[in-house]
């Protein structure tokens, strides 16, 4: 069975700590990146296939460039979407 892995970005050590607990339920593994420079290494250690960003910390400039990043984009299994919850224009 093939092993389950979360990466959750969030600055906030109170906030990463019970997102974890939660994720835990649904992941084998949950890894947490402290910062935005740290996540897509941590993706590609280990081959998670899921990716738990905070949005508003990150903001849309960070997470257009980690997506369309070659070494991130090579790493990234097949079906992942990414979903815009910002506000309509």
């Amino acid at each position: 069975m093939e092993t389950r892995s979360v990466v959750l970005y969030q600055n906030d050590p109170r906030t990463a700590q019970t997102l974890a607990v939660s994720l835990s339920q649904h992941f084998d593994s949950v890894y947490l990146a402290g910062k935005y420079e740290d996540v897509r290494p941590a993706v590609a250690r280990h081959r998670a296939g899921a990716l738990v960003l905070d949005l508003e910390t990150s903001g849309a400039g960070e997470v257009e460039r980690l997506l369309s990043s070659p070494a991130f984009a090579s790493s990234v299994p097949t079906g992942w979407r990414t979903t815009n919850y910002g506000p309509r224009r």
